[in-house]
């Protein structure tokens, strides 16, 4: 039988070789107690203070395990189907995430950028788009005529048309194939 707990720190150690992580929770009224911390294989997050946990009861007069944990702060977004993964920060803000949607998309975001990989193959990353063929295109500076239908710089660099100066014959190499 489980109860749900209040998350106060979390730890991780080593005891015999094994590298384990453990959990002190508040049982309510106060009460603290260390539990071990148990995940999926390949799961390496960690609850903040405040976040609720479901413990266990396991072999041995008192001793507990974490079998999972409830952000109560952050709303849920993520629709039927869909995986979503984020990170916060030490004020429990979403600073990050990864969203696996149930129509075949990806997202990949933060506060400064997102990176979507859509059904088809084509890559969107802060509007420049690559096709499954490797056409890379931006609406915004197709829009403004500054490039028509490809991107032409990258670091500084006309990528259509530039010099390649040693171990190149010199001069213009043309429009990329």
């Amino acid at each position: 039988m489980g109860r749900i707990v209040g998350v106060r720190s979390f730890q991780r150690r080593t005891l015999r070789g094994a590298n384990l992580s453990q959990v002190k929770v508040d049982l309510g009224g106060g009460r603290l107690q260390t539990a071990d911390h148990f995940a999926a294989a390949g799961d390496d997050s960690q609850p903040l203070a405040g976040d609720l946990a479901i413990v266990v009861s396991k072999v041995g007069a008192g001793r507990l395990s974490v079998v999972g944990y409830a952000d109560t702060a952050s709303t849920p977004r993520a629709a039927p189907g869909d995986k979503r993964l984020y990170s916060r920060d030490s004020d429990g803000a979403n600073v990050a995430e990864v969203w696996i949607k149930s129509d075949g998309s990806v997202i990949i975001s933060n506060d400064s950028g997102a990176v979507t990989l859509a059904p088809s193959g084509e890559v969107d990353i802060n509007g420049v788009t690559i096709d499954p063929a490797g056409k890379i295109t931006c609406a915004e500076l197709e829009s403004t005529g500054k490039v028509a239908g490809l991107l032409v710089e990258a670091a500084g660099k006309d990528l259509t048309i530039h010099t390649h100066l040693a171990g190149t014959p010199p001069g213009a190499t043309g429009p990329n194939i």
